[in-house]
């Protein structure tokens, strides 16, 4: 009897075969959305009026144990009896016509290859909004049809099949929400699409359909409004994605996308997660290359072995809530700059840098277009080759907003302002030919203050000679055997208690850096700023050793001071660059005094002094008196002026004119005039100068290491 066509049931009819259906509903183990809307159609023909129909929703969704939610089943029973009104007079009311046999079962084949091809079980959209099957349509694909109550009007072609997976929660993007979407495209491949929520809000939806068609979707008129509105009130559970890899919450996010440490439903980003291949090799293989290359001398290889750390001191960094790590390998070419990167890359994807699909690219563009570069090697590394062909400006540009942690804020057509790209830990690795400091001179650009500790040298003028070609196969398969030992350390450092207790990171980096040479007192304050970067490459050495990634014998420590020392002795190193300025500025001052810098009683005698002169001294008073338009070249021209004279007037070498104890200038000067600007600086300090502190700063205090891995010893004894 329930196989009946609907048009064919009495009132009485229908009550039975609406309770038999009932219990066959029971029985099924997954709701059955046809058999539901069977059930409410026999419900409105048996009840004319709505008597029982929230006691029929309330034992639906009991039967089948709230896998279809109230509102949808009052929705469903709602339509079932409009549309019930709609296609007979009230005398003569019955339901379109039932799919035949032969078009129904042709939909359920269709289903079930859609099913093969997803990988579950193909979902049609919610009864709520009508009764759906799939049938032949044009190309290779079926499209999805919605049955029409009014049987002249025909049925309505919508789209190719679509899925709506899950809503989407972006955590780094104060918690904007998104639609997860599986389009098939033409060739039966399912490709999933993320679009904001907010796309939707549009009365046609055309951002959110423009994603879905470029991936394929074959839409209608009628669908691309049967697509909106059906994304608009559909919410289903879904992922929390994230925009940047690292460690986030109680996981990690691997920048190809797997994630470690957590059972939670999150993922990274689309646009963030590599497109290149995440592992090749196996990781003994990547083992027996490191154990080749840490078995050969440091002075050949220092660099090589610098690298492979590397990949794992960024994710220190990054467990430790600090900044970015960066090290510029700099000097000659085919000294192994961009294999020394390579074997960073190497612990966590594809170190190629074809097609720049990975952790491993070349340096182009403007500092803005470095942004998705640094958001992608947060937690892990980034390396940049080539970085020498950006200008001297960007360069500075980039190491800054390395450490900074973030893009800049931009803003939406709306005025509203756009998500920022941010990072937070990994490694920055750069290579040039030159030096930073050195192209900020050839370019007259300023060097900013801080730079020097933002990006500490690696020079490879220093290897005694070029690896061999048995030799270099070790570095070879290192870089060959890739993706297997980032994820392998994060589980280590679980092991170890870290991620538990990862404030204590930062008390074992301030313990390895007071350990390094002229680091300690004020004296050293700027270079124990920069050996932080040395600091986590030295922990992340020995947690290596801990993990078994690197030998047990290898000696970290001589690495570390090996680099540290080139690191001092390079011109891009850890000095003030203010510094760097006053010793120019007193070398200049002495060099050219009685020259360009005249006594003031020469203007006496010629008054042609007074326009050609840098600057005058004053015996009488003990003071030298330069041009403000000279101070910057007699002070080398690689400082800012302003913060420059901060300095000076810190150090006590500045003269303020009287009365102007804000004022670092001199409008005018005694026996000058007034019409120039002057900087004034004490005589003593610079005939006669003393070697004198640098700014005080805290160093952090000499914590005993806490003893939580075996390497313990080799802590206590450092």
């Amino acid at each position: 009897m329930t196989d009946k066509a609907l048009k064919d049931f009495t009132p009485e009819e229908a009550d039975k075969a609406c309770g038999a259906l009932l219990h066959k509903l029971r029985a099924d183990e997954r709701p059955d959305t046809k058999l539901i809307r069977r059930i409410f159609q026999l419900h409105v023909i048996a009840n004319e009026k709505a008597t029982g129909d929230r006691l029929l929703t309330k034992t639906v969704h009991e039967e089948i144990g709230g896998q279809i939610s109230l509102d949808d089943l009052r929705g469903m029973l709602k339509e079932c009896r409009e549309s019930h009104k709609r296609v007979a007079p009230k005398a003569e009311r019955e339901t379109a016509p039932a799919l035949d046999t032969k078009a129904e079962e042709l939909s359920d084949r269709l289903a079930a290859l859609l099913s093969q091809t997803l990988g579950r079980k193909f979902p049609f959209p919610s009864d709520h909004h009508g009764e759906f099957y799939l049938a032949a349509g044009e190309g290779t694909l079926p499209w999805l049809y919605r049955r029409s109550a009014d049987e002249k009007r025909g049925d309505t072609r919508l789209c190719t099949p679509f899925v709506l997976a899950g809503v989407i929660n972006y955590a780094d993007r104060e918690g904007e929400r998104g639609l997860r979407i599986e389009v098939c495209n033409e060739h039966a491949k399912w490709e999933v699409v993320d679009i904001n929520a907010a796309d939707l809000a549009t009365m046609t939806g055309v951002d959110a359909l423009r994603a879905m068609m470029a991936r394929g979707l074959g839409v209608t008129r009628a669908g691309k409004n049967f697509i909106s509105d059906y994304l608009s009130e559909s919410r289903p559970k879904g992922p929390t994605v994230y925009d940047r890899p690292g460690f986030r919450g109680d996981g990690f996010v691997c920048p190809t996308g797997e994630v470690l440490l957590t059972r939670e439903k999150v993922e990274l980003s689309g646009k963030t997660r590599l497109k290149c291949a995440a592992t090749r090799g196996s990781l003994e293989k990547w083992k027996e290359g490191v154990q080749g290359v840490c078995g050969l001398p440091i002075d050949k290889a220092y660099h090589f072995q610098a690298g492979i750390i590397m990949g794992f001191a960024g994710v220190l960094a990054n467990l430790a809530g600090d900044d970015m790590l960066g090290y510029s390998l700099e000097d000659e070419s085919q000294t192994g700059k961009s294999s020394t990167q390579a074997g960073a890359v190497s612990s966590w994807c594809d170190p190629s840098l074809k097609e720049s699909k990975g952790l491993f690219m070349p340096a182009k563009g403007t500092d803005n277009s470095h942004e998705a570069a640094l958001q992608k090697g947060a937690g892990t590394v980034i390396a940049l080759d080539e970085f020498g062909r950006l200008s001297a400006k960007v360069q500075q540009d980039i190491i800054f907003m390395a450490q900074g942690g973030a893009g800049k804020r931009r803003l939406k057509s709306d005025s509203e302002e756009r998500a920022t790209r941010g990072w937070q830990g990994g490694t920055l690795i750069v290579s040039a030919e030159t030096g930073f400091a050195q192209r900020l001179a050839l370019e007259g650009e300023k060097q900013a203050g801080g730079a020097a500790v933002r990006m500490v040298p690696i020079s490879t003028a220093h290897i005694t000679g070029k690896l061999d070609g048995r030799q270099f196969a070790h570095v070879t398969k290192v870089i060959e055997n890739f993706g297997w030992s980032g994820p392998v350390f994060v589980l280590a450092l679980e092991k170890m208690g870290f991620i538990q207790k990862r404030s204590r990171i930062k008390q074992y980096v301030a313990y390895y850096v007071i350990q390094m040479e002229r680091t300690t007192g004020p004296d050293n304050a700027y270079r124990a700023s920069a050996a932080r970067h040395f600091g986590y490459l030295w922990m992340a050495g020995l947690l290596a050793q801990d993990a078994e990634l690197i030998p047990e014998d290898f000696d970290v420590k001589a690495l570390i001071a090996k680099l540290w020392r080139h690191a001092l002795d390079s011109d891009s190193g850890p000095t003030d660059p203010n510094a760097k300025a006053l010793a120019h500025l007193v070398d200049a001052i002495t060099a050219r005094k009685d020259a360009d810098i005249v006594a003031l009683s020469v203007l006496n005698d010629d008054k042609r002094y007074r326009r050609e002169a840098a600057g005058y001294y004053d015996d009488l008073r003990r003071r030298y008196i330069i041009r403000i338009a000279a101070f910057d070249q007699l002070s080398g021209g690689t400082v800012s002026g302003k913060g420059f004279r901060a300095y000076l007037d810190k150090l006590g070498y500045l003269v303020k004119p009287v009365g102007k104890t804000d004022s670092r200038t001199w409008s005018g000067y005694p026996g000058l005039g007034k019409d120039a600007q002057y900087v004034v600086l004490d005589m003593d300090k610079i005939d006669c100068p003393t070697v004198l502190p640098a700014l005080p700063r805290d160093i952090p205090p000499q914590l005993p290491p806490a003893k939580t891995h075996r390497n313990r010893e080799k802590i206590d004894a450092r």
